[in-house]
């Protein structure tokens, strides 16, 4: 009895241990089409249906490797992988990789702009810039990085950055602003400096530069960008550049005395403008007179200053405007 019990033990354990150990991939026999996966124990491996014998076998893109007693698929080296320049998806177990369309032996390689990665040989990685090659009169072949082209040499022309980009110093595959003085452009052509908002070129007759229009300037944080003068920070005396009357209080660019800020320049306010009753001085102000007492402009009643206009408060401002003419009149009369 003890002799049958332990049979039946070994018989059980030699049953479990068969099931830990799973076969190797080309002997293990598969039905292609009955609904059944039985490759479906080996990650990357399918039926192979053009056989008669039926066993599974490693996708396309991976190899059989065996491993103690087992085999699993692993990537292949990429240039070893067969595929079809008609046929697509052969290569796609590889991010950024292709059919290299040669008409016989045809293998999958890295798509244009990348290279094999030599650590390992099965993936692609972006390639230096510079030597990636492309074609002028080709769309496309440099837009694996962005702001990227290609440098329109008659031979051997190569991808390069943009206008207003530089390559990346740090793996020189990517393409990053490049500090907005040291940008070519010439005064001719309007859009070489558009990759920086608020930019324009300088209109020198040599050696143009682009630069930060009126009311602008470049960030001191970057030096690729244009931020607004009034209200950045400042330091200096003369740290406010591109604004006239405007002036650094200490900590950030502000208008002058008598000025406020309208579409990014300092404009003189209504009741900053000298006037005197022998000379006037508020007559190219509309709905304003002058206030002799103060020797500034201000608005006539009924109306409210908005930086160098009168607006009207009411309906009845038209007529205070007039009223106000009129009484500016007499003043002209006896004064």
């Amino acid at each position: 009895m003890m002799t049958r019990k332990i049979f039946l033990l070994a018989a059980v354990l030699s049953l479990q241990t068969c099931s830990f150990f799973a076969a190797k991939v080309s002997d293990t026999d598969c039905t292609d089409g009955d609904g059944v996966d039985q490759c479906s124990g080996f990650e990357n491996a399918k039926c192979d249906d053009t056989d008669e014998s039926m066993k599974c076998k490693c996708s396309s893109g991976y190899k059989e490797v065996v491993v103690n007693t087992d085999s699993i698929c692993e990537k292949d080296t990429l240039s070893s992988v067969d595929c079809t320049k008609d046929t697509d998806g052969q290569c796609t177990h590889t991010e950024n990789a292709e059919c290299n369309e040669a008409e016989s032996n045809a293998k999958c390689r890295c798509a244009n702009g990348y290279k094999i990665d030599p650590t390992d040989d099965t993936s692609c990685i972006k390639n230096t810039l510079s030597n990636v090659d492309c074609t002028k009169d080709t769309d496309g072949q440099c837009t694996h990085t962005e702001n990227a082209e290609c440098n329109e040499a008659e031979s051997n022309a190569k991808c390069r950055c943009v206008n207003g980009y530089k390559m990346d110093p740090t793996d020189d595959t990517s393409c990053i602003k490049d500090t907005l003085s040291s940008v070519d452009c010439t005064k001719e052509t309007a859009d070489q400096c558009t990759h920086t908002e608020n930019a324009e070129c300088d209109g020198a007759e040599s050696n143009a530069k682009c630069r930060c229009v009126n009311g602008y300037r470049e960030d001191p944080d970057d030096d690729t960008s244009c931020i607004k003068t009034l209200e950045s920070s400042c330091s200096g005396i003369n740290d406010c550049p591109g604004v006239v009357n405007s002036i650094c209080d200490g900590s950030k660019c502000i208008c002058k005395t008598d000025h406020e800020e309208k579409e990014n320049d300092c404009i003189l306010t209504v009741s900053g403008k000298p006037c005197s009753a022998a000379t006037g001085g508020c007559e190219d102000i509309g709905n304003s007179i002058c206030d002799v007492d103060a020797g500034k402009c201000t608005c006539s009643p009924g109306f409210t200053m908005k930086i160098d206009e009168c607006i009207g408060n009411n309906a009845n401002a038209f007529k205070t405007g007039w009223v106000a003419f009129l009484l500016f009149f007499v003043l002209k009369l006896f004064y």
